[in-house]
């Protein structure tokens, strides 16, 4: 028997777009003036990068900032150093932790949370920042006072994986270790994303890969209105 063709419905008109005003650059200080400490970490908060862009302060003193940034594209993170010195009178020392476009819902989730007022970001440090296939992931990640912690992997191709298994915990405190498999020769970008809150999240509970544009979509859907969520997140290459 002859397959009927799907019937084609006409589409609704277009809806417009409203078009989001452009922010406009902080002022630069006045000649001579030093920025504070305050200054600096309201400037990094405040930065709107677009798309696919996270910066975070490693350490603030007066004329020395280490931020680090999370994006795909170099391009937004040199407009905020030339636009952070015209601003605040000095260079910064920016680390980029260069990802894939399939990692960029994880950045983008960290950077809306970026300076909620009552957020303490874990502490989270990963003992190699490159790591060969077959050798083991190791890191520490303290919560800080929030009684829920989870850990996920956000590998290249945008699947998230819950490390939560092998988190032993102690206190506010929680070592984790696993043996990881790569593919080819290359080096892959990975991110590691540790998130603490004040009560459970069942997208964190997820015992299967997911889809990170599915995964922090439903984390945001879960916190939203809530307590704030707290963030922090590590970065690896992992080799074949």
């Amino acid at each position: 028997a002859a397959t009927a063709e799907p019937a084609i419905a006409a589409l609704p008109p277009p809806v417009p777009v409203p078009v989001p005003a452009i922010e406009p650059e902080p002022a630069a200080l006045p000649p001579g003036t030093v920025a504070s400490v305050e200054q600096v970490t309201r400037f990094v908060q405040g930065y709107a990068g677009g798309e696919c862009f996270y910066v975070t302060p490693l350490q603030l003193a007066v004329r020395d900032a280490k931020i680090e940034a999370f994006g795909a594209s170099p391009s937004p993170f040199i407009a905020f150093d030339s636009a952070f010195q015209r601003a605040m009178g000095f260079e910064p020392e920016i680390s980029l932790r260069q990802i894939t476009r399939d990692q960029c819902p994880a950045v983008e989730f960290m950077a809306r949370r970026a300076g909620q007022a009552g957020t303490r970001p874990p502490r989270l440090t990963l003992r190699a920042d490159r790591i060969r296939s077959g050798q083991e992931l190791q890191g520490v990640v303290e919560s800080r006072g929030d009684p829920n912690l989870d850990v996920v992997l956000v590998d290249s191709e945008g699947l998230v994986h819950s490390l939560s298994p092998y988190l032993k915990r102690s206190g506010e405190r929680a070592d984790f270790s696993l043996k990881l498999e790569g593919s080819g020769q290359a080096e892959k970008a990975q991110l590691v994303v540790a998130v603490s809150s004040n009560r459970p999240l069942p997208a964190l509970r997820s015992g299967t890969p997911m889809r990170a544009d599915r995964y922090f979509r439903q984390l945001a859907e879960e916190t939203r209105g809530g307590a704030p969520v707290n963030v922090a997140a590590g970065y690896f290459k992992l080799g074949g």
